[in-house]
């Protein structure tokens, strides 16, 4: 039976009001494609299809094809983020608003900016997965096979290095952890 991990993404996603809000506010303020990325997704999915809880306090990050001038209602502000990109701080939530052309992996290994290159450059495997808020479609093989596996592995060293290096741990400690909160094996 092949699962649809749009529909197991979405019965989770969509019982968070801010989700719904944050998917709004980035499509009022970008044009092409925009993605979710991060837990908020791999977590998603990792609930409902393992039983494994996730965090009632809600971290969406997005990366977007084409940033238009950020607008916001009177009680959200912008900062920026450890990376250098727009932080959406509302009343309830935070948004990170991330311009797909200011991707840290994506400019170190000099690829064109597109989700493909994003998903290859993720630290861990069950990081590459996103759900596109425009098609309305969890992307991402790696992310889901990783999901399926219940295996979590180096997706790509450099970035893998980078990022635990920002977290001062070593890679195995941020492969261990993630592994650890999902109840996964390691690879």
């Amino acid at each position: 039976m092949k699962i649809d991990y749009t529909q197991i993404f979405l019965k989770v996603a969509n019982t968070y009001p801010e989700f719904k809000e944050a998917v709004e506010i980035i499509k009022s303020n970008s044009e092409g494609h925009a993605w979710l990325i991060g837990g908020f997704v791999c977590r998603s999915i990792i609930q409902e299809l393992y039983g494994i809880p996730m965090s009632k306090d809600v971290d969406l990050d997005f990366i977007v094809e084409k940033p238009l001038p950020i607008k916001l209602a009177a009680d959200w502000k912008i900062v920026n983020n450890s990376y250098g990109n727009p932080k959406l701080i509302g009343p309830h939530f935070e948004i990170d608003y991330i311009p797909l052309n200011n991707i840290n992996s994506i400019i170190r290994r000099g690829l064109d900016p597109t989700i493909d290159n994003f998903l290859s450059g993720t630290p861990l495997n069950v990081q590459s997965i996103a759900f596109d808020i425009t098609d309305n479609k969890v992307i991402g093989d790696v992310g889901i096979k990783s999901i399926q596996e219940k295996i979590v592995s180096v997706n790509n060293k450099e970035q893998a290095e980078y990022s635990a290096k920002k977290k001062a741990v070593t890679v195995t400690e941020l492969v261990t952890n993630i592994a650890n909160q999902f109840n996964f094996s390691m690879k």
